[in-house]
């Protein structure tokens, strides 16, 4: 992003990446163990000239609500 003197801020270029991480405890205030993990890499990332404004698919926050509604069910 750049924000030339006086302007609004614009995009000059994109970076599309994701994290995914799985982690499981048998009890709770046990350590948590990763059961499946996926990082960011240069062959899950793609990067590119853009003029598109950034956007997000989902917050957070509205994750960890899933997640407490779930442990909330069991």
């Amino acid at each position: 992003m750049y924000q030339p003197t006086g302007g609004i801020w614009v995009t000059l270029r994109k970076c599309q990446w994701f994290w995914d991480v799985d982690a499981r405890r048998s009890n709770s205030g046990e350590a948590w163990n990763y059961t499946s993990r996926q990082w960011p890499t240069s062959q899950n990332t793609l990067i590119s000239d853009s003029t598109q404004l950034p956007t997000w698919d989902s917050r957070v926050q509205d994750r960890y609500a899933e997640y407490v509604g779930r442990q909330n069910q069991e």
